[in-house]
């Protein structure tokens, strides 16, 4: 039997995890992580990785309000890995390839959200998306929009996928 795969994708900001988190009530058996935004006193500060199997949060991407000047990206291309205008927190990366990599050894249906042009790349989640790829079980992946047709040209078994396009925060 084929595993089950569903993409979920659409433009930045418009409700893809919120959509992710409802469609995967009505699975059985689901772990993973759902990425969310953090804001601490109303202000946005980056993102946190949600636990679906654990129900625990880890602080993941951090704003970094520096990053986009010339200095700090030279500063930081040696100490810490940085997506845009956000500092990867190792510590949130591990504990969300850790999720991952349990749900898949407990056979769950495995959500990772999100995919970006950093696993296009090779970094932050490109392993354990090769893993969740190849594992015959059924996943769900939450995909940037602009990542899109990168992921499904680098992993040609996707092709078959359901794709949702979210097109509002509705």
């Amino acid at each position: 039997m084929n595993p089950k795969i569903t993409l979920i994708t659409g433009p930045a900001n418009v409700g893809k995890t919120t959509f992710a988190s409802k469609w995967i009530q009505s699975y059985a058996s689901v772990g993973g992580v759902l990425c969310e935004k953090k804001f601490e006193a109303g202000v946005f500060k980056g993102y946190s990785l949600f636990s679906i199997q654990t129900q625990l949060k880890r602080p993941f991407l951090e704003w970094d309000g520096e990053a986009n000047s010339v200095q700090h990206q030279k500063q930081s291309r040696s100490s810490q890995l940085s997506i845009g205008p956000f500092r990867v927190l190792e510590s949130g990366l591990s504990f969300g390839k850790a999720q991952i990599l349990a749900a898949v050894v407990a056979r769950q249906t495995v959500v990772i959200d999100e995919i970006g042009m950093a696993e296009l790349n090779g970094q932050l989640f490109f392993d354990v998306l090769e893993t969740v790829v190849g594992s015959g079980l059924d996943f769900i992946l939450v995909v940037q929009k602009k990542a899109l047709a990168g992921l499904l040209a680098r992993f040609p078994q996707l092709i078959s996928a359901e794709i949702i396009e979210v097109n509002s925060n509705e």
